[in-house]
């Protein structure tokens, strides 16, 4: 995968959710960005309910998206929905960064997000 394209209007309403005091996610489908409930009240782990009812409903989700207080890179949360979902992880932090993930070959490796 070269890169991840996605809206410059998603990548900013992405990075200023992370300036929020909770965690924050959702997903990319049909080139929009759908928050989802927070199954967690410290870290983001998506209400998988509410992802298997969207790709029953709707379709295929593109990429997952979150946000941290600080740092971009994945924890091992965010590594096991990595490798048990297989697409790109977003990770927004700070009101400031925002960086692509993808699981290959047994650890993220960084992805370009290319704003369109």
């Amino acid at each position: 995968m070269d890169g991840l394209k996605i809206s410059r209007e998603i990548i900013e309403v992405m990075i200023k959710l992370s300036l929020l005091e909770r965690e924050v996610g959702g997903f990319i489908a049909l080139g929009r960005l759908y928050i989802v409930k927070n199954a967690s009240s410290q870290l983001f782990y998506p209400d998988l309910k509410e992802l298997a009812r969207f790709t029953m409903e709707e379709g295929k989700i593109e990429a997952f998206f979150h946000t941290h207080k600080s740092g971009c890179h994945p924890s091992s949360l965010d590594m096991e929905m990595m490798i048990a979902w297989r697409i790109p992880w977003i990770i927004s932090c700070g009101g400031r960064d925002i960086k692509a993930w993808i699981y290959s070959e047994g650890t993220p490796s960084p992805l370009s997000l290319i704003s369109i």
